[in-house]
């Protein structure tokens, strides 16, 4: 599943986004941060 939702501004982080366990988890958040702030500085 992509971190990032059709709705605009809704991403998705945790373990159902990505593969389950801890080390995923942390990567989900990590990219769910780097898209809304990417998005943050096109505005």
């Amino acid at each position: 599943m992509a971190n990032r939702s059709p709705v605009q501004g809704l991403y998705f982080a945790g373990a159902w986004a990505m593969q389950g366990g801890f080390q995923p988890t942390l990567t989900s958040g990590r990219s769910a941060a780097k898209g809304i702030l990417k998005s943050m500085a096109k505005k």
